[in-house]
């Protein structure tokens, strides 16, 4: 039997560590995790019971005696032990023994992450073993995703909406040569509109919950449409079921809407005339899990004037531009957008 090479034992793990979900790929295997970033530790012995699907189940569920993490929060790492203690249950689940064979790993990040933040998830990345490690901008690694031919001299304007950061960036020759960011992303837009429901219909409903209602009505242009809710009524806490009006959500999420809108046309006046040409005849692409939400390209494409597509897969892209990435690893470490981390 011939011996394995050792390009063919390293593996190249992708990891795409969101807000609301993380994403795992590995050469060879394709998209192993896609779970939410969550976790459920004993808060007296700091034992991990649960990652994933299996620690979001148990959110509202459990008694004080399971704590449930978030530890990606706008785009941070906010706690870096437990980070680390849910990708060793990742890894370990997807490599088994080849785990010995340190990995290659190639991480995203917001496009505004500062050094120190860089720096925290590459250090983590080496404690668990890694080979190398490479990141790549989230926005950039959504339009590799996305197909498009970023070496390109000519333009391309990409809004990611993920659920901690939302950035829209303009990409040519393989770099995110201008590019704005903010916090009010999908997270934010949640607590916009659970706040709301609590105001006006005295009600409280789960995350889960919300996150369904968001993009199951049009809540981006007038309409008529409702949905039964099923909730606890915040007087007498009894579970209670209301209609709610995507006439009145609307509302709210308009106060967000206008926030991308400025976001995007502050962008589009600091970006160079060449580019702004391009921009004009290709538009706007628009990725992350946010993107699916109904009727916003259409508005987007009412306010800023250009023409403004979903991509296809939104809230994939990322995993699968940093997949593409991997496996042409050496003209990524080629390209304008590729920085040597410490």
């Amino acid at each position: 039997m011939k011996w394995l090479s050792f390009f063919q034992l390293t593996p190249l793990i992708g990891i795409d560590l969101g807000t609301s979900r993380t994403r795992i790929w590995c050469s060879g295997k394709g998209l192993m995790i896609d779970e939410p970033t969550m976790v459920a530790t004993d808060p007296w012995s700091k034992k991990v019971l649960a990652v994933g699907k299996e620690a979001a189940e148990m959110e509202g569920r459990v008694q004080q005696q399971i704590q449930i993490h978030h530890p990606v929060k706008a785009g941070k790492i906010y706690d870096a032990s437990v980070v680390k203690a849910m990708l060793q249950v990742y890894l370990q689940r997807i490599l088994g023994w080849k785990y010995l064979f340190s990995p290659v790993f190639m991480v995203s990040v917001p496009v505004g992450s500062t050094q120190a933040n860089r720096a925290a998830v590459v250090q983590l990345l080496y404690q668990l073993g890694a080979k190398e490690v490479y990141t790549v901008a989230q926005s950039l690694a959504a339009a590799i995703g996305a197909g498009v031919p970023i070496a390109d001299a000519s333009g391309t304007l990409i809004f990611h909406l993920g659920a901690g950061v939302v950035e829209v960036g303009v990409i040519s020759l393989g770099s995110l040569v201008q590019f704005q960011n903010s916090t009010a992303a999908g997270d934010y837009l949640d607590h916009k509109m659970s706040k709301f429901i609590v105001d006006h219909y005295h009600l409280k409903i789960g995350a889960p919950t919300t996150a369904k209602l968001k993009h199951q009505l049009l809540l981006t242009e007038p309409s008529q449409q409702s949905a039964l809710v099923v909730g606890q009524d915040v007087n007498s806490h009894s579970p209670k079921e209301i209609k709610i009006s995507a006439e009145k959500l609307a509302v709210v999420v308009a106060t967000v809407m206008d926030q991308y809108r400025q976001l995007c046309q502050s962008l589009l006046a600091d970006t160079y005339p060449e580019l702004t040409t391009d921009i004009l005849d290709k538009g706007m692409l628009l990725s992350g899990g946010l993107a699916q939400l109904v009727g916003l390209n259409r508005w987007l494409t009412d306010q800023l004037g250009i023409p403004v597509a979903t991509v296809e897969n939104p809230d994939l892209v990322v995993i699968e531009g940093i997949a593409t990435a991997l496996e042409h690893l050496d003209e990524f470490k080629q390209s304008l957008g590729y920085q040597e981390n410490v």
